[in-house]
């Protein structure tokens, strides 16, 4: 099972990115060249609303403004897209830990 964030943009004008409290543990490494990929959307409830009519499990982690999505397999993230882009959220990848500092 593939589990892939989904984030709001500017949630609460700050960064878009999680925060540490967030993550389950950081790399070893993490102020190096390590990121996170996920879903960028303008608006998680509407995004979640969504997800859950169309029956994907989401899980939160206790964060405002991610949560994650299950997946049964990579492709999957490409159905993913298509199901919120052909329903009129706009979304993107990008990282989503742009919140964290790495030096």
């Amino acid at each position: 099972m593939w589990h892939i964030p989904v984030v709001e943009r500017d949630c609460g004008g700050e960064s878009s990115g999680r925060s540490p409290d967030d993550l389950q543990s950081l790399p070893v490494y993490y102020m190096g060249d390590w990121s996170e990929i996920g879903i960028l959307v303008p608006k998680l409830s509407e995004a979640v609303d969504l997800l859950r009519t169309s029956g994907y499990a989401i899980s939160t982690k206790g964060a405002e403004c991610s949560v994650d999505v299950a997946l049964p397999d990579l492709k999957g993230v490409r159905e993913l897209v298509e199901m919120l882009c052909g329903n009129g959220i706009a979304c993107e990848m990008g990282d989503v830990i742009d919140s964290i500092y790495r030096g």
